[in-house]
C-alpha cells in the first residue's frame, strides 16, 4: 500500500507520463500527415493509401484523446491532493 506521499508522487508522475505519451501520438498524427503530401500517387494506390491512412490517425486520435482524457482525470486527483494536505500546488 501505498503511503500519501507516494501517491501523491505516482500520480503525478502518472500525470506526466500520460501526457508526455499523449504529446508522442500527436507527433506521429504529424508525421503520417506530412509523410502523405509527400507522395506523388494517384488512381487506385493513393485512394488505397488515404484510405488507410485515415482510418490510422484516426485511431491514433482516439489514442490520444483517451491519453489526454486520462491525463486530466489524474490531474484533478493530484489538485485535490494537494488541497487535502494543507496547501494548493498549481502546475
Amino acid at each position: 500500500m501505498l503511503t500519501g506521499i507516494e501517491d501523491t508522487e505516482f500520480v503525478s508522475r502518472s500525470v506526466d507520463d500520460l501526457t508526455a505519451a499523449a504529446d508522442s501520438v500527436a507527433s506521429g498524427i504529424t508525421a503520417v500527415e506530412k509523410s502523405a503530401t509527400a507522395l506523388d500517387w494517384t488512381g487506385e494506390d493513393r485512394t488505397r493509401f488515404d484510405s488507410d491512412r485515415f482510418a490510422f490517425l484516426a485511431e491514433l486520435r482516439a489514442i490520444e484523446a483517451t491519453l489526454r482524457a486520462r491525463s486530466a482525470e489524474l490531474e484533478s486527483i493530484r489538485r485535490r491532493q494537494d488541497i487535502a494536505s494543507g496547501g494548493v500546488v498549481f502546475r
